[in-house]
């Protein structure tokens, strides 16, 4: 397999991270195509099946570029100073790197979602670009960013129980600013997204070949995007709509391959363009379990238009792709250095970063991203990475276990020693991250100076099937919550548009299916060997979250196993993945204070 290269470049003003993927066929590419991914968490869930594709792609000739929009992943920017314009601007200027980079070859863009309404309204700005693939376009930006606030507002009751009182669904023109799901918008930025709709007349101003891929059950796509490829065939257009019966991966909680899109996409290309599918591998199995191989870091700030502002979360200069091979195959991250080289590195640990299963390195709303930026700034490097099927890693998704996820962290382990070798190590995991983290904790506590578990899953998943009745009760208020609210004409309109997520509703009321025998088995022999690890711990919890309780209860007790500090924060109100800058922030700010602070005695308790 070629190489893949990470890179940053310049996004008119902003440094924006991408991916190159060559083609890897032997002749030369016979097309080049920008992608562009979803907004907000749709971004997260939907990252994993953009990799593959690009890889699918990349065998059958075709190179990719795949890049973050400014605000969002890997790249510079704050998102609530972001616009729609903007992110045009950003994809224009990774068309014309590929152009620069491929002059020969024919340029197209792949957009998912609002990604694919941003690249419909780029692809007309940019003559040169004559390919369009459109994945489930949003075709109004008014409805999908209500439907977003809807389904925050069924996460907030499913968390606490209670029934709000439904100001979140206002649009972004009522409100001064809107969390939707961690990810703060600026009422500009709410009101540009609202105005965004495929109906308007320059919205269909494009003359090259376009493929509308419908992902779902359903057997037609909305009206909207069917008059959207008539209006795209009246305008001289060669535009076809596809049907691809998937789940909708953009909003799963846990990955969801989706291969049918891109063969599906594959093939239409084939068909405009003459390519004939490759079936090349793209396992990369000739990966060693050896030193890392280091991308360039950034260059200077290019001089732009864009008005700087103070960001405690800013991308810093020193910021480094990282490759580095764990059990036959490369894995990708990112190495923040320490900015602040002042202070006594041996009392400033180094962090790795472990994500959990349904996430990669970036966290949920882009949580990961803020933390290290934060850590680097005050002098804590940082090593975040993606596990093998997971992110940018190579791999396959289905395969990965908790088992396999540790080995990856032992090797990201020593890529961060080897990177910061004067810093102590901590480690960091969120959710089942966490419950890897106490396994590389336990098995490397000679040179693990500490951990921090953010919403850790409890260790003893008996012990929390035994508290059923608990969870009884608390379906109970849920259950008297949802009639609270189905009395209400509002709601029953929620329910006719489709904006109630009744997969939420179902596991609020049955409950997530508990691990197998084995997997339970295994679980205490981690915790068994981690309740004896003599390095510190930070437990940060939402006290919103259900299982929040069962497992500070256990920790606690895995604590008193060892002499060493013990320290827990619950965040008030907050959900198991602290979906809301706020939280975020505090559980940012926790965490990184506690970094800088000094060993102290076992057992603080603050909530």
């Amino acid at each position: 397999m070629a190489t893949e290269q990470p890179f940053w470049f310049d996004g008119g003003g902003t440094r924006l991270f991408g991916v190159y993927h060559p083609a890897t066929t032997d002749e030369p590419p016979r097309a080049a195509l920008v992608f562009v991914h979803p907004l907000f968490e749709e971004k997260k869930s939907a990252h994993r099946i953009l990799v593959d594709t690009a890889r699918t792609l990349a065998a059958a000739g075709v190179a990719v570029l795949r890049f973050d929009l400014a605000g969002c992943g890997d790249s510079e920017g704050a998102l609530d100073a972001q616009s729609p314009s903007v992110w045009q601007d950003n994809i224009c200027a990774a068309a014309r790197y590929l152009a620069q980079r491929l002059p020969d070859t024919p340029l197209g863009v792949l957009g998912v979602r609002m990604g694919g309404t941003l690249a419909l309204s780029a692809a007309i700005a940019i003559p040169a670009i004559k390919i369009l693939a459109l994945w489930e376009p949003v075709p109004d930006g008014a409805a999908w960013l209500r439907e977003r606030l809807r389904q925050r507002l069924v996460r907030e009751m499913l968390a606490s129980g209670r029934a709000g009182d439904g100001t979140a669904a206002a649009t972004g023109a009522e409100q001064q600013s809107l969390d939707v799901d961690g990810f703060r918008l600026s009422p500009r930025l709410a009101q540009d997204i609202e105005t965004i709709n495929v109906s308007s007349p320059d919205a269909v101003n494009f003359n090259g070949s376009v493929l509308i891929l419908k992902i779902g059950s359903a057997s037609r796509p909305a009206a909207a995007v069917e008059a959207l490829c008539t209006r795209l065939n009246t305008n001289n257009a060669a535009a076809e709509i596809r049907h691809v019966r998937a789940p909708p991966f953009w909003n799963r909680l846990e990955p969801q391959p989706c291969p049918e899109a891109a063969a599906t996409t594959l093939d239409w290309l084939t068909s405009v363009l003459s390519i004939a599918a490759s079936t090349t591998g793209t396992k990369g199995e000739d990966a060693e379990n050896g030193a890392a191989i280091r991308t360039p870091g950034l260059n200077p700030a290019p001089n732009g238009s864009v008005e700087k502002q103070r960001d405690d979360f800013a991308l810093h200069t020193g910021e480094q792709p990282l490759t580095f091979g764990a059990h036959g195959r490369r894995l990708h991250g990112i190495l923040h250095p320490a900015c602040h080289t002042d202070r006594d590195p041996a009392r400033i640990p180094a962090v790795l970063f472990l994500h959990g299963w349904g996430a990669y390195r970036i966290g949920p709303h882009r949580m990961f991203v803020h933390a290290a930026r934060f850590f680097a700034g005050q002098g804590n490097p940082v090593l975040r990475f993606d596990f093998a099927g997971r992110g940018d890693s190579e791999g396959v998704t289905e395969d990965a276990t908790i088992d396999s996820m540790a080995i990856d962290a032992g090797r990201a382990l020593a890529t961060l020693r080897d990177a910061a070798p004067d810093h102590p190590l901590v480690i960091l995991g969120m959710c089942s991250g966490a419950k890897v983290a106490a396994a590389v904790a336990a098995k490397h506590a000679a040179e693990v100076n500490g951990v921090v578990l953010w919403s850790p899953e409890p260790p003893d998943e008996a012990e929390q099937a035994a508290g059923g009745i608990k969870r009884v009760r608390r379906r109970g208020d849920v259950l008297r919550a949802y009639w609270g609210k189905l009395i209400r004409p509002s709601v029953w309109r929620k329910v006719i548009t489709g904006g109630v997520n009744w997969r939420l509703v179902h596991r609020a009321l049955v409950g997530r299916r508990g691990p197998k025998t084995n997997e339970r088995e295994r679980d205490r022999t981690v915790y068994r060997a981690f309740g004896s690890y003599p390095g510190r711990r930070l437990l940060v919890f939402g006290t919103a979250d259900p299982s929040a309780d069962t497992a500070r209860k256990q920790h606690r007790r895995l604590a008193q196993g060892s002499d060493a500090e013990y320290t827990e924060h619950g965040i008030e109100n907050a959900d198991h993945n602290f979906y809301d800058a706020d939280w975020e922030r505090a559980v940012i700010e926790i965490s990184a204070a506690w970094l800088l602070t000094p060993d102290k005695t076992k057992a603080r308790e603050n909530h």
